[in-house]
């Protein structure tokens, strides 16, 4: 249990802190400009019983908004059981996507050759970047960091193996990185994470070689089908990128919130 300094703490600078429930589940308690949000995973919403849950750990927690942290399916059992309990989407969060894997790499091999190279340095994950990586993706709420830690420990459907996940470096500095998870067809894959360095993020050339690599490394292993997913107003870069592909949209998401009383 975290005490009153550090809330007043991390009410004043901004700031995110783990926190588990009763039964297990993780959530992610986000202080902004002195207002506090519980977001959680789309995974650990299965019964009115954990939602019930969730509004206990945010009123303890003085929070005054809970948000889905991940993207719930617009007609999925999730989605159903948040509305019936009041809450709401400003609407879609997010845009899925899929690509033939040989068609997309055949269109950013010739893209690279327009752009030239850079010298950066491609490695899979190893176990010194995944402390770093988990750090990355619960501080950006990009991914639950219990969920990251379980999905790189446990095999099949889901499962994140590491060797197939490139890393980029340039230096010594890590400036980027895209996480796979398996499915439980092994011709598909689809990609969980793209993350780039703020500083990077405008560089065509880093994307390219981390989407290029990633593909790679898919067609390696058998892969036919790689999906993604982009936020319309907050990922312009993979928005381009599905342009750049040519990729099918296949459905969309829904993140989900509620105010408290």
């Amino acid at each position: 249990m975290y005490n009153c300094w550090m809330y007043n703490v991390a009410a004043q600078k901004g700031s995110v802190i783990p926190l588990r429930s009763d039964s297990g589940f993780a959530a992610l308690l986000h202080w902004q400009d002195g207002v506090a949000t519980l977001r959680v995973s789309e995974t650990v919403v299965n019964s009115h019983a954990v939602i019930d849950e969730l509004e206990v750990l945010a009123r303890q927690h003085t929070a005054h908004r809970i948000e889905t942290q991940g993207k719930f399916a617009s007609k999925g059992v999730p989605a159903q059981l948040l509305k019936e309990r009041g809450f709401y989407s400003n609407g879609p969060s997010s845009i899925h996507f899929k690509v033939e894997v040989a068609k997309a790499r055949s269109r950013l091999k010739h893209l690279k050759q327009r752009l030239g190279d850079r010298q950066m340095t491609i490695m899979s994950v190893n176990a010194d970047h995944v402390a770093l990586i988990s750090h990355i993706v619960h501080d950006e709420l990009i991914l639950d960091s219990f969920e990251l830690q379980a999905r790189l420990t446990h095999q099949g459907y889901g499962s994140i193996h590491k060797d197939e996940c490139p890393v980029l470096v340039d230096g010594s500095d890590l400036v980027g990185f895209i996480l796979t998870s398996r499915f439980t067809d092994p011709a598909e894959r689809e990609l969980i994470v793209r993350w780039v360095a703020p500083h990077h993020r405008r560089a065509s050339l880093v994307n390219l070689a981390l989407m290029l690599e990633c593909l790679d490394r898919a067609a390696a292993a058998g892969v036919e089908t790689a999906y993604f997913s982009a936020n319309p107003q907050r990922h312009n870069d993979t928005m381009r990128l599905a342009y750049t592909l040519q990729a099918e949209q296949c459905g969309e998401s829904l993140a989900l919130m509620r105010d408290l009383d």
